[in-house]
């Protein structure tokens, strides 16, 4: 039967019946003066017995015949008020009821109106409550997770020409939902610059969601994109599971590593930048989105396409608004700036007050920076928890302009000035923990392995060095 929308008023005997009869509840009424008058089927079910026989009776028949021990009912007839209890029916399950009267306009008692459930139905229930705060929780801090992260990528730091010119290009961009391609060497910052595109876009108000291609097995790329249905394949999900672009929809997706996916997957994305349809697997059902995509990649995709493992009709699709993002080595200006942000960053973080004197920030400047953005950031957080000067200090001889090699300490001796031996023991010793450090890119545990010792004498030699250099 096929119900046509109306009031609660014009339902017909057999619709209400329907209704009352999938209520997630036992549904039971008596008139005032306990005649039961009417019983849903789950509550037929709950006091086993038959409707017929339940419409014959009274709930002090229920109680004389042993059907139940306890009659809400039989209460809120004598009382005139709510009642709310457990009782145990003939089966032995705990069911928990509440009873409320009705009065007509005199006051008089004319229904008791009786709403009950098995505890163990009601224990399920809470506990999926119980889960589902615990998801609203965590979702909730995710969420202030990514606002806080908003007030941080919503702004690039720089100092350069060079990068003014291109955040005056992506504020341009921004607004429009052309497909951005951002090219430039690992490290320079291309998801930050994803970001403030999206930030100043449309969409600002819709999530930004960032996939590294290269982070996705081969064989879970498809399934990660486009979601799948129910039973699609051994281990799914039994209950299916949405896609990054179903997800995304109205939003925008950085695919960082665009590079790294495989062919067939190009051609599945170059469907969605076609026309913005897609399958989930398992499922012949065209799904729409409505996302803007963002690519970013540090290899040669012309080349790529040379050697057939880049679709060149994917190429010309995404390369509609091109940004190269320059290596950090080719805008020292910005190196300063970005020191002290991350080292505010950091600090607040850790709750540390570690600072940048002139010749850090020298040592900085000088440095090539290989890793760009990233390895500064690191190389400052790194600085700020271990308190070690010599985590910036070391850069000077780690890494340069001058081709970056890693120069070996000068062990000889280099002045004809005679000091006690263990002091220059000392000199030599500290000079050979720090060009190993320095090897290792400050990594402690590998440096005390190479030096057959153990970490904490590494740790414990460079305090004492701190302490005398701050004595």
């Amino acid at each position: 039967m096929k119900l046509k929308a109306k009031s609660l008023h014009n339902l017909t005997e057999e619709e209400l019946e329907l209704v009352l009869n999938n209520c997630f509840a036992n549904i039971f009424a008596t008139d005032g003066v306990g005649n039961i008058v009417f019983a849903n089927r789950d509550a037929v079910e709950s006091l086993c017995v038959s409707e017929e026989y339940l419409l014959k009776h009274t709930v002090y028949d229920l109680l004389e015949e042993g059907i139940t021990d306890y009659s809400s009912t039989a209460n809120t007839i004598r009382t005139h008020t709510k009642t709310v209890a457990s009782y145990t029916n003939r089966a032995g399950a705990e069911i928990m009821v509440v009873t409320t009267p009705v009065f007509d306009a005199k006051g008089n008692l004319i229904l008791c109106v009786t709403y009950s459930r098995k505890k163990t139905d009601m224990d399920v229930f809470i506990e999926q409550v119980k889960e589902e705060r615990i998801r609203t929780n965590r979702y909730r801090d995710a969420v202030s997770y990514l606002d806080e992260n908003k007030k941080f990528t919503n702004i690039i730091i720089y100092k350069s020409k060079l990068m003014e010119s291109l955040c005056q290009t992506a504020q341009i961009i921004a607004p429009t939902d052309s497909t951005v391609m951002l090219y430039g060497e690992s490290g320079v910052g291309k998801e930050v610059f994803a970001n403030y595109i999206h930030l100043n876009s449309k969409r600002k108000d819709e999530i930004f969601i960032p996939v590294n291609c290269a982070a996705i097995p081969a064989n879970l790329i498809e399934s990660e994109f486009f979601g799948y249905e129910k039973g699609a394949f051994t281990g799914a999900d039994s209950k299916g599971k949405s896609g990054l672009f179903e997800v995304a929809n109205n939003g925008t997706i950085f695919l960082d590593e665009i590079g790294e996916l495989p062919l067939e997957m190009q051609s599945k994305l170059l469907r969605i930048l076609e026309n913005g349809e897609f399958f989930r697997i398992g499922s012949s059902k065209i799904l729409k989105t409505n996302v803007r995509i963002i690519g970013a990649t540090n290899r040669d995709l012309k080349g790529m396409i040379k050697d057939r493992t880049f679709r060149e009709d994917l190429y010309y699709r995404l390369n509609v608004l091109p940004i190269d993002i320059p290596a950090l080595r080719n805008r020292k200006e910005d190196v300063a700036e970005l020191a002290k942000y991350y080292l505010t960053k950091a600090n607040k973080k850790y709750g540390k007050r570690m600072p940048l004197n002139e010749e850090h920030l020298k040592i900085l400047m000088d440095y090539s920076w290989p890793g760009n953005v990233r390895e500064l950031r690191n190389i400052v957080e790194r600085y700020v928890v271990t308190g070690n000067s010599f985590v910036i200090e070391s850069l000077a001889y780690s890494g340069n302009e001058n081709g970056g090699m890693i120069q070996q300490p000068d062990l000889q001796m280099e002045s004809l000035v005679i000091v006690p031996l263990k002091e220059k023991m000392r000199s030599l010793e500290r000079q050979y923990i720090h060009y190993t450090l320095s090897s290792n890119d400050g990594d402690v545990q590998k440096t005390a392995a190479q030096l057959g010792v153990h970490k904490s004498l590494i740790y414990r030699k460079l305090r004492e060095e701190n302490q005398e250099k701050s004595s």
